[in-house]
């Protein structure tokens, strides 16, 4: 994801696009999951989870793709993003709610304590990349498939297996640095799968969700071992097919060109669109009544239901960008910011390292 003023104008438009339908997915599927599977037991709403539960791994396969530059200044924005949108909320909460003091001081934990597990587990990846780039640059093919294999090892095999709870559901640095390395090996070899068409790509990762969704709906719920079996193999961020399934859709995005300055202004807020929609006030008061409004007005139709969600999230994304869009006097000043203790950081390393040479 990308916070506020990182994507340049002049950028290749189509990942840019995709960092738009992405969120689009991601916004979707929360309407999806916290809304309406819950008031309706219905598979289909649990299916159709599968094939939209790829837009985390588009990010991060994204980010692999193009290799993160981490920079304090990076740091500062991603900080600025969530303070902005998810603590004056937070804190009018816990004031009229009577929470407390300490509940208070929790708050300012943006990074620590909110429920952006996303977040902080991008920062671990974020922190780390200095050395995996250091890795993956010049490296053979051979190696690139040693450490593909190995995090495959830890992040697949052992999350599936669920022996380890830090490996559970695939929310975790091993499994961030896994997709990061295939981004990454996407970029640099493409040219090994040149010869196969867009349109083979798309049609098995529709063919492939389409027999998933249609497997589990079919399954259920008859057959719960069969149920539970599609959805450890499909679902979470560990599971093969899931990766599978994001590779399938996000290689026909890096292989055409254009640019759009619109496109590319707005993919320039979908950091901001994450913050703001699952901000847990705007999901209770704001989105979930909507979300019920829209099933109860299906009246058990499946697919209007499905459809006008759909809607709603196009809504909820266009509204939430225009948001951004609306602070980003306050981000340019925070951007400001940010540069000026970047470079009083900057200034303090090198008369340490200078101070470090002298006195050996």
């Amino acid at each position: 994801m990308k916070s506020t003023k990182m994507v340049k104008p002049n950028r290749n438009s189509s990942l840019e696009l995709l960092r738009i339908i992405a969120m689009f997915m991601i916004v979707f599927y929360h309407l999806i999951l916290f809304f309406v599977e819950p008031i309706d037991s219905n598979p289909v709403y649990k299916a159709i989870q599968i094939p939209i539960h790829i837009g985390v791994i588009l990010f991060v396969l994204i980010s692999g793709y193009f290799g993160i530059r981490p920079s304090f200044r990076g740091f500062f924005r991603i900080l600025c993003v969530v303070s902005v949108f998810y603590l004056p909320l937070r804190l009018w909460y816990v004031y009229n709610t009577g929470m407390g003091g300490m509940a208070m001081l929790d708050s300012f934990h943006v990074l620590s304590k909110t429920p952006y597990w996303f977040v902080r587990t991008y920062l671990c990846l974020y922190l780390v990349s200095p050395l995996i780039n250091k890795v993956l640059k010049d490296i053979s093919i051979k190696e690139r498939l040693y450490y593909i294999f190995s995090f495959v090892v830890i992040s697949v095999y052992l999350g599936m297996l669920q022996c380890d709870i830090s490996l559970i559901d695939g929310k975790n640095l091993s499994n961030f640095v896994l997709i990061y390395i295939i981004g990454d090996t996407i970029s640099k070899e493409k040219y090994r799968f040149a010869g196969v068409s867009n349109s083979v790509f798309i049609t098995v990762f529709l063919l492939l969700n389409v027999i998933l969704i249609a497997a589990y709906t079919i399954s259920s719920p008859s057959n719960r071992a069969l149920m539970d079996f599609i959805w450890n193999w499909s679902f979470p961020y560990y599971s093969p097919l899931l990766l599978v399934s994001s590779i399938l859709f996000f290689i026909p995005f890096t292989r055409f060109t254009f640019r759009s300055r619109v496109i590319n202004t707005f993919a320039g807020s979908v950091f901001s669109v994450y913050i703001i929609h699952h901000q847990p006030y705007i999901l209770d008061v704001i989105l979930r009544p909507i979300a019920v409004s829209l099933y109860q007005m299906s009246d058990g139709d499946v697919f209007q239901c499905i459809v006008s969600n759909i809607f709603f999230a196009i809504i909820v994304l266009i509204v939430c960008i225009m948001i951004d869009k609306l602070f980003s006097p306050i981000f340019r000043i925070l951007d400001h910011v940010g540069k000026i203790l970047s470079g009083f950081l900057l200034k303090a390393e090198i008369f340490f390292a200078n101070a470090f040479k002298v006195n050996r």
